[in-house]
């Protein structure tokens, strides 16, 4: 019963999203259940360090668009710039509508942004310099760009401690599967650095 209240309370926070854990043997398991009869056999992990440096991102926009992501900072995954529409952002999963009501994107406020990234490649994807951020550009028929998809990168240290016993296994093979932006990159970018820390230790 208590598992299941705790189950409940969680979801209620989540959205439904249930919350599981690795035990001492490496196995799945529900993360209430073992809380509740085996809370000394969860697996150890490193906390996870969230690293983001938005601030290079945010001055890229305009002062009163940038003034209005004041407070989701730490939820923002991605900012919406397009020309004669309301800009807006994603936090949390949620969509934001960026400054007043009757606020549009112009052409020159994206040609300035552009001017800032420089050239965009064949991908029509540009970022910054030393920035996990990642900018995507809308074209049209034309060629020019009309509108831009800013993504927050961010580095989170401890994410690959789960699976450090697959890792570190000769000729072993992990492929990561999930919805665009569940973080199938950092979990990829962390293992690569313990490989690499591994390696230099030899």
């Amino acid at each position: 019963m208590q598992a299941s209240e705790t189950r409940s309370y969680y979801a209620g926070l989540s959205g439904g999203k249930r919350r599981v854990c690795v035990d001492d043997t490496y196995a799945l398991a529900s993360r209430e259940l073992i809380e509740s009869f085996r809370p000394t056999s969860i697996a150890p992990s490193a906390p996870l360090v969230v690293n983001h440096e938005i601030e290079p991102l945010i001055s890229l926009l305009p002062v009163d668009i940038a003034t209005s992501l004041n407070g989701y900072e730490q939820e923002l995954s991605d900012i919406q710039l397009d020309k004669g529409r309301r800009p807006q952002a994603w936090c949390a999963g949620k969509r934001v509508f960026l400054g007043t009501q009757d606020r549009v994107v112009s052409t020159g406020e994206i040609d300035e942004i552009v001017d800032h990234l420089g050239d965009f490649g064949s991908d029509n994807r540009a970022g910054l310099e030393a920035q996990l951020h990642r900018i995507s550009a809308i074209r049209n028929r034309a060629g020019d760009i009309i509108g831009l998809t800013m993504r927050v990168g961010r580095h989170v240290c401890g994410n690959a401690e789960m699976i450090k016993d697959v890792l570190f296994q000769e000729d072993a093979s992990i492929l990561f599967l999930g919805e665009p932006g569940s973080g199938k990159t950092t979990v990829v970018r962390e293992a690569a650095r313990l490989l690499a820390e591994v390696r230099a230790s030899y």
